[in-house]
């Protein structure tokens, strides 16, 4: 038999020879030794709770990122017609006429909510035409039209024609809060020169800005 209380094996006797347990009328007893407890699991809850956090932190980042595209997207699709000089464009209706920032060759478009959302169309001019200067010095003009200092041109080069006109396009540093402007910059047969320009450089809004500027039309 063995010891009830330290296990050992006890051959003859009624004390443990070990411990000094008195075993009689415990013939029958056997010793179960206490079953070892199993490795402690490793504490797996607290990563993967981590990691389902941060798998939600990341998705709903790119969810916003969608919402806010598709949003702007759907809100730049409806439209309304403006007329400048003698050509029509399609203006988002999220765009306001600013009758005070505007006059006869200077229309300026606004948004609601946000004043550096905007959209401006220039006159800049006659006595142009097709490959006559740079196209960073055709961009350049637009510092004195503005009256602000010269931050310099990022970048300008013919593009896709806008309603059959000598194109140029490129982007605007300046000083004011915008930073930089998308700019396209027209020359037409009668050597008139135009200026389009986007006062936002994320690329929704160019990305939709160049769509209106290309489907504009020359009126009949």
């Amino acid at each position: 038999m063995y010891c009830s209380n330290c296990g050992t094996k006890i051959e003859n006797g009624n004390f443990c020879p070990v411990c000094g347990q008195k075993t009689a009328g415990n013939t029958n007893n056997t010793f179960i030794p206490e079953q070892a407890k199993p490795a402690g699991k490793k504490n797996i809850l607290l990563p993967l709770i981590c990691i389902i956090a941060a798998a939600a932190v990341v998705l709903t980042a790119v969810g916003i990122h969608i919402w806010r595209g598709s949003g702007i997207k759907s809100a730049m699709n409806e439209t309304t017609t403006f007329k400048f000089f003698e050509y029509d464009f399609s203006i988002p209706t999220v765009f306001s006429y600013d009758e005070g920032l505007s006059n006869e060759a200077y229309a300026v478009f606004q948004t609601d909510t946000d004043a550096s959302k905007r959209i401006d169309f220039v006159y800049g001019g006659s006595g142009y035409s097709a490959g006559s200067a740079e196209p960073s010095d055709i961009l350049d003009n637009l510092y004195d039209i503005y009256g602000i200092a010269d931050a310099g041109v990022l970048n300008a080069e013919e593009c896709s024609s806008v309603a059959g006109m000598y194109t140029i396009c490129g982007r605007v540093l300046t000083t004011t809060d915008t930073g930089i402007w998308n700019v396209y910059a027209c020359i037409n047969d009668d050597s008139e020169l135009f200026y389009f320009i986007l006062m936002d450089d994320s690329d929704d809004y160019k990305e939709l800005f160049e769509d209106m500027i290309y489907e504009t039309e020359k009126s009949l």
